[in-house]
């Protein structure tokens, strides 16, 4: 489900001069183990898979401690970032968050089924971490995480119907309110 969070451990060796970073013993199933990390800059970097699909990410410093739910608050625009399979649905969505625990939206879709529109209605919670699952209808729904103060990223677990997602799509958004 969606509220389910995985570990794994094991050693890292950064590169001194081209800050390529080898990973070692991480748990298998965690895919973490085959990734090849590179350091840009203290707490910054870029993740390169070694999987047939040559999954790749981004690393950044998280910023924004201590986190409540307040620690998502306001407009925030943003979607699907890279989709790595045709199966996955893009979306561009806009939220707007009361910083209390309520989330309301829009969003538009494009996959195998064709474009869509829907209207979204969350609640959330934040916890110490910056980790925020995400409920609809008091079910867990998603599972994001704050960034920074006008950043957050979602990985949704659950279909519309309530199905488990096996083609899940990693969302970005930004704040949309001026500073």
């Amino acid at each position: 489900t969606a509220a389910q969070q995985t570990t794994s451990a094991g050693t890292y060796c950064v590169d001194k001069v081209t800050g390529r970073t080898t990973l070692q013993n991480f748990a298998p199933s965690s895919g973490v183990g085959t990734a090849v990390f590179y350091m840009t800059a203290a707490n910054q970097g870029f993740i390169v898979g070694t999987d047939l699909a040559v999954t790749s990410g981004y690393l950044e410093p998280q910023s924004g401690a201590p986190f409540q739910n307040s620690s998502m608050t306001g407009p925030y625009a943003g979607g699907t970032i890279n989709p790595a399979t045709l199966s996955v649905i893009n979306a561009a969505a806009w939220l707007s968050s009361d910083g209390s625990g309520n989330i309301s939206g829009s969003e538009n879709t494009s996959g195998p089924g064709g474009p869509g529109t829907q209207q979204l209605a969350y609640t959330y919670s934040v916890d110490s971490t910056g980790r925020i699952v995400v409920q609809q209808n008091g079910s867990a729904s998603a599972i994001m995480y704050v960034i920074s103060p006008t950043k957050v990223v979602m990985l949704p677990g659950l279909n519309l119907d309530g199905s488990q997602d096996t083609n899940p799509a990693l969302s970005l958004f930004q704040s949309t309110a001026s500073n």
